[in-house]
């Protein structure tokens, strides 16, 4: 993973502004609200990541 160095970037700013130290850096909110975050190349891992928080509730469903 690549680190974010370049502190004259902007970029860089909003990087710093939320924490990020490495990218690819995955953030997934909901209403504003963090609910994960995670550094990763694995598409497997960001797949089940967007299914998990775009899937439709299980109250929905009925």
């Amino acid at each position: 993973m690549d680190i974010v160095i370049d502190e004259n970037d902007e970029q860089s700013e909003v990087a710093d502004w939320i924490k990020i130290k490495t990218v690819p850096l995955f953030h997934f909110y909901k209403d504003g609200v963090l609910l994960e975050a995670f550094p990763t190349r694995d598409e497997e891992r960001i797949t089940v990541a967007i299914r998990k928080y775009t899937s439709p509730a299980t109250s929905e469903l009925i």
